[in-house]
């Protein structure tokens, strides 16, 4: 697995904005950060990466699974139950090798 993250040609449109034609990679084992003015579109990716809202075209694969996936569905869960697991009461625990959806 050469890539963590993978968007191709990823489009979402609503009514008063449109996310067009993005393509991006995330080698695995790097950071990376998403920058940008309000509405461009940084929070519309997380959500498409984590598969909370879908997206109308392209491809999206995390740690090489489908994003659709059952595969990464089960991925994403139970690195939130692990992260849950190893949190502290009032703590926080970031890690940065992992993506994951709290429930």
């Amino acid at each position: 697995m050469n890539n963590a993250i993978e968007l191709s040609h990823v489009t979402k449109t609503y009514p008063t904005f449109t996310l067009q034609d993005l393509s991006l990679t995330l080698p695995t084992g790097c950071i990376m950060g998403l920058v940008g003015e309000n509405g461009a579109g940084k929070s519309t990716t997380l959500r498409l990466i984590m598969n909370t809202i879908t997206r109308d075209s392209g491809e999206i694969t995390v740690l090489g699974q489908d994003n659709r996936s059952d595969a990464f569905r089960e991925l994403k869960y139970l690195n939130a139950g692990f992260q849950h697991l190893i949190a502290g009461v009032g703590s926080a625990v970031w890690n940065s090798n992992t993506i994951a959806e709290e429930r």
